[in-house]
């Protein structure tokens, strides 16, 4: 059963489609929410949240002594708090519109609003992970020299820095539907981008596109494919630094005289954490009917519908994700 709270005074119909509507349009379009260390919101505990993990213990190479317990470990923990902050949206519309139409017209409008609702948390969490971790370059130490395509070999050094740091490959993800859980996956690192990079990730030694999978399933519908242990998941909102690349544009795709620069985000496991888009008040959704005496609008001539939810992102491990800056070839 759903937890999003209920949809003010528009009438149970119309508040069933809107709260069902929002659930599904942000369980399509949230990508990286779904693979994060992922907590959700206690009421009236401040506007702070921390995330918690465990210190790897370290390895004991010194041989007991007979009868003699060895000195005790401290259990210790590293802690990191982000701030909370909220987020939402205002439509309004008229007394014309309510008292002459049906009230499904608001239907393209709440279906809009849950677009904007999940994209908002999506770019707030991209904006936080393509400015994390270590850089990678496809060739070049800086946005400005990149003019080359993503390979395979620019793949195979993020793996190997992951590894050597001792990320773990992500084996669960955040279950779709609106309760707070998990399901498991076939374990690997993920790597998300724009779609741009699809063309050039096609034709990487290694690579195989995610239609010639034969024992496992993707974990989205925009999984393109996987090599050398990562899963690319590729969507059209995670956008590109226009014009930021080379002025030798190479063949890539560029904007002006200079080459766009893509970012390949890829991360293990609790590399990062998220206020969860699930949960008691997680998301609000909310309507009102024009109605007459309003302060402000004692006529009854403005209706409105609104959205707003808390949240808060952040780096849990600098170590388990990666950026890739790289160009694309143009098509």
């Amino acid at each position: 059963m759903s937890q999003f709270q209920t949809y003010g005074d528009l009438g149970e119909t119309v508040g069933t489609y809107a709260v069902a509507k929002l659930l599904k349009t942000a369980e399509t379009k949230l990508v990286l929410d779904k693979f994060a260390l992922s907590e959700s919101l206690p009421a009236n505990r401040g506007d702070l949240i921390k995330w918690r993990r465990i210190r790897p213990f370290p390895v004991s190479t010194t041989a007991l002594t007979e009868g003699v317990t060895p000195a005790a470990t401290n259990i210790e923990f590293d802690s990191v708090t982000a701030d909370i902050y909220q987020y939402g949206a205002v439509y309004r519309y008229t007394d014309k519109a309510a008292d002459l139409l049906d009230l499904a017209f608001l239907n393209p409008a709440i279906e809009e609003a849950s677009k904007q609702a999940a994209l908002t948390k999506e770019l707030l969490l991209w904006n936080t992970l393509k400015s994390a971790g270590t850089e990678f370059y496809t060739n070049g130490a800086a946005n400005s020299s990149v003019n080359t395509p993503i390979d395979a070999d620019a793949i195979r050094a993020v793996v190997q820095h992951l590894d050597r740091n001792n990320a773990t490959k992500i084996a669960k993800m955040i279950k779709a539907g609106p309760s707070f859980s998990t399901e498991p996956i076939r374990p690997g690192y993920i790597a998300v981008g724009h779609c741009d990079l699809q063309r050039d990730l096609e034709e990487m030694d290694g690579y195989v596109p995610v239609e010639n999978y034969a024992s496992y399933q993707p974990v989205s519908p925009y999984e393109v494919g996987s090599a050398y242990g990562v899963r690319f998941i590729l969507v059209p909102h995670l956008t590109p630094d226009l014009a930021a690349g080379s002025a030798t544009t190479n063949g890539m795709r560029y904007t002006g005289s200079n080459v766009d620069v893509y970012t390949l985000v890829i991360f293990g496991a609790d590399s990062y954490g998220s206020v969860a888009l699930k949960g008691m008040n997680s998301v609000q959704v909310s309507g009102t009917k024009p109605q007459m005496g309003t302060p402000g609008d004692e006529l009854g001539q403005r209706g409105s519908l609104q959205w707003k939810f808390w949240h808060a992102n952040c780096i849990l491990n600098d170590d388990w994700i990666a950026n890739i800056r790289t160009a694309v070839t143009s098509l």
